[in-house]
């Protein structure tokens, strides 16, 4: 059974424009000690969902708040290399954490 946690924020992400853009997280569990998130997720356009683990760390530059998403391992190949191949050449993939959801989602991260 989901937490209130998790729940709060599988709810929060599926409002967020990115997640809306491609498609809907359907379960979610989080570990804050690991700092790891399990994810299921159906995008836009596929029959089956898709599973994810995320290693991610909350940080903050210039007094914003940022969630940041440090690996990927991702069920869908193709997916994996990109996400892979983003994060060589990019770094972290970083979403602010803004307004009062944000701030909400920091403490419970």
């Amino acid at each position: 059974m989901e937490s209130l946690r998790t729940m709060a924020i599988r709810a929060a992400a599926n409002q967020s424009d990115l997640v809306q853009r491609f498609g809907r997280v359907q379960s979610l569990e989080i570990d804050p000690a690991t700092k790891t998130i399990f994810v299921s997720a159906l995008l836009k356009g596929e029959s089956e969902p898709l599973q994810a683990k995320l290693r991610y760390e909350v940080t903050e530059r210039v007094g914003e708040k940022y969630f940041a998403i440090l690996s990927a391992e991702i069920s869908r190949e193709w997916l994996q290399q990109v996400a892979a191949l983003a994060l060589e050449k990019s770094g972290p993939f970083c979403i602010p954490l803004q307004g009062t959801m944000g701030s909400i989602l920091s403490m419970l991260l």
